[in-house]
Order: structure tokens, then sequence, then C-alpha cells
């Protein structure tokens, strides 16, 4: 996954680290499984704050790069799909 990372950074520089995580790890998940995935799980993969997820994530959704749809309940969590394909 780290390649992967690397590369996607190269080509976008003006994605930080962890936007290039998310997408990659969204791009795998939706590859194998079509299912998207929410922050608090990715949070939890990376071992990161929720917060520094939730944050990037919504960056991400102003760059075009993907969708965020709020979870239901009180939970602060987004749902998040790609809008476009992302190379890995």
């Amino acid at each position: 996954m780290l390649e992967h990372i690397e590369s996607l950074l190269c080509r976008h520089p003006n994605l930080a680290p962890l936007e290039a995580a998310i997408l990659v790890a969204l791009s795998i998940a939706q590859e194998k499984s079509k299912k998207p995935l929410d922050t608090g799980k990715l949070a939890r993969e990376f071992e990161v704050e929720h917060a520094l997820v939730r944050r990037a994530a919504v960056a991400l959704e102003i760059k075009g790069w993907l969708a965020t749809e709020a979870r239901s309940g009180k939970s602060p969590g987004l749902t998040l799909t790609l809008s476009r394909p992302v190379e890995v």
C-alpha cells in the first residue's frame, strides 16, 4: 500500500500524505468489496485520530476526489465514496 501512496503523491503533489492514503485505501476497498468506507474505520486502520481523517476527507471532497455522506445517528463519521478513479 505504501508504494501506491508514494506513487499517487508523485503524480499529485498537491495531495497531503493522509489524503493519498485515504484515496488508495478507498480504491482498494471498492475494488474488493464495492462497499464504501467510513472515516472511523480508516482512522482505526491508520491508527490516527478520527478528526484528522475526517478533515482530510472533507479536503478531498473539496478537491473533487471523493463524496462524503454523514453517517446516521449521532456519529461524527462520514461515509466515503470515490468521485473519480484513482490509479493505484
